[in-house]
């Protein structure tokens, strides 16, 4: 597709390029918002579209953690997941209590542990895109493929 007006193309390509230098947490939420801006507003309304930001995933995070919860055997059920902010928050808070014990989270565990759901099939790609993004690095340093 091919936009005829050099500004908002330009401008298309400016929003892209930050969203790409992002954390995947920042710009999963980004694209969760420009996915949401470009439904109709009674679409958004009726489905009750709502993403949480990445500060207040990380806050949830947080308090999970206060809590007491142990990263390293906990597990995550986001049923209203969006575009997986708060599933990446989760899994940064898992990788990161590996790496506290020297380890490197097994990525079937981070699967199983690791568990959204949402009805809007855009957004569930996009969370789904957004996880594998952000284990691909530890895929790529072990001799573990992504799980399917």
């Amino acid at each position: 597709m091919e936009i005829d007006d050099d500004g908002l193309s330009d401008q298309i390509a400016d929003y892209a390029t930050l969203v790409a230098k992002a954390s995947p947490l920042q710009a999963s939420y980004e694209i969760g918002l420009l996915y949401a801006c470009l439904l109709p507003k009674a679409m958004r309304s009726d489905a009750g579209m709502y993403f949480t930001p990445p500060a207040l995933a990380k806050c949830l995070v947080n308090m999970a953690t206060n809590a007491g919860t142990n990263w390293t055997t906990a597990r995550v059920l986001e049923p209203s997941c969006g575009p997986g902010t708060v599933l990446l928050a989760a899994l940064s808070q898992m990788v990161e209590a590996y790496a506290m014990n020297g380890e490197r989270p097994p990525l079937e565990i981070l699967q199983d542990r690791l568990v959204g759901q949402e009805k809007d099939p855009f957004c569930a790609w996009i969370a789904q895109v957004l996880v594998d993004l952000a284990v691909l690095p530890m895929a790529r340093s072990g001799s573990e493929e992504l799980p399917a």
